[in-house]
């Protein structure tokens, strides 16, 4: 947190997790979402007067034109008869296999999964393949850069797996990657040193200064979040930034991907997206 090193760790403590449990609760099992609890934004915020200050938008810097460019791809036929299943049933068969989700929760994101391209069986080390399309779209939007540079942002461990083996080595900011390591790659990029950079929203959303390197962004598929995507993207969009910033977005037709898109405009907890989902199909 900036505050632990404004104030040495004297206003909010130096580590982020036991100040983040006193003052937050999670809103899913996974601990992907929190809010806060009875009164704590209006102490955080007392609390952070003495540190910070507010600037007014009209005060920022100018700064380049924003573009969000979405791609619509239509999965094949087949793909969309298991995903329907799994979206009814909480299984689908795939490769010869029976895959199941124990509850409506577990399958949003086994549906995020098919719409990305692949299907977790038994753990994040067995995936089974259901179709390429995303991996396809990401591979021609590469080659129609001509090598500027860019930055891509998945959403399993699956997804970086699928990204090397079509691009290469590409290296990865968060996840297994190591705080000093992590700094040699952001210190690369902005030197215009590195192509590509993937990156997980979630652990590299947040304290990056990326502007220097690179104008792009592709996402394999929408965020859960409003507040990480926003995140991510002033990660290049942000003061010191002199080229027009575009954003693609990769959107499997008919599936949780739209409902992604749904559940952060419209602040649906994941159950009741699903919910609404379900009487669609």
């Amino acid at each position: 947190m900036p505050a632990a090193i404004v104030t040495d760790g004297a206003l909010w403590g130096c580590a982020f997790v036991p100040w983040q449990k006193q003052h937050f609760r999670p809103r899913d099992p996974f601990g992907r979402e929190w809010v806060a609890l009875p009164g704590a934004e209006a102490k955080i915020a007392t609390s952070f007067g003495t540190v910070a200050m507010t600037v007014a938008d009209e005060d920022m810097p100018d700064l380049p034109p924003l573009n969000i460019v979405e791609t619509h791809i239509a999965l094949p036929a087949e793909v969309m008869v298991s995903y329907r299943e799994m979206a009814r049933e909480l299984f689908t068969t795939a490769e010869g296999r029976t895959i199941e989700a124990a509850s409506p929760l577990i399958a949003t994101g086994k549906l995020a999964q098919m719409a990305n391209g692949f299907l977790y069986g038994t753990g994040n080390d067995d995936a089974v393949i259901v179709h390429d399309l995303k991996i396809e779209w990401l591979r021609e939007l590469v080659e129609s850069l001509d090598g500027e540079p860019l930055l891509i942002a998945y959403e399993f461990i699956e997804d970086l797996r699928t990204i090397r083996r079509a691009l290469g080595d590409v290296p990865v900011l968060g996840g297994p990657t190591s705080a000093s390591k992590a700094a040699r790659l952001v210190a690369a990029w902005n030197e215009k040193a590195l192509p590509l950079l993937a990156f997980h929203p979630a652990s590299a959303g947040h304290g990056l200064n990326l502007q220097f390197g690179g104008s792009r962004m592709a996402w394999l598929s929408p965020s859960w979040s409003a507040e990480l995507t926003e995140q991510a993207i002033a990660r290049i969009y942000r003061p010191e930034q002199t080229r027009h910033v575009t954003v693609h977005v990769c959107i499997a037709t008919g599936t949780v991907d739209e409902m992604k898109c749904n559940r952060v405009l419209g602040k649906m907890t994941a159950q009741e997206a699903f919910r609404r989902y379900l009487e669609r199909i």
